[in-house]
């Protein structure tokens, strides 16, 4: 339930030196790889529709990488 699995867990750090976790989404997670680290990425939000755990819709944190 929740987020549709597999799915990347990506930490990015800001042009602010800030740490942030969330989900890289375009990537086909069988072909990621290390040479990932130091792309850069565009954030958003995504929300996540309530499901048994959470009855509530959440927003989550989502990258893309910048081409």
């Amino acid at each position: 339930e929740g987020m549709k699995t597999p799915f990347i867990v990506a930490m990015v750090r800001t042009d602010s030196d800030i740490h942030v976790m969330g989900n890289l989404e375009g990537i086909d997670p069988e072909t990621a790889s290390m040479e990932l680290i130091g792309k850069p990425v565009k954030l958003a939000g995504k929300k996540t529709a309530p499901d048994r755990f959470s009855p509530f819709v959440q927003q989550s944190l989502v990258f893309t990488l910048v081409e």
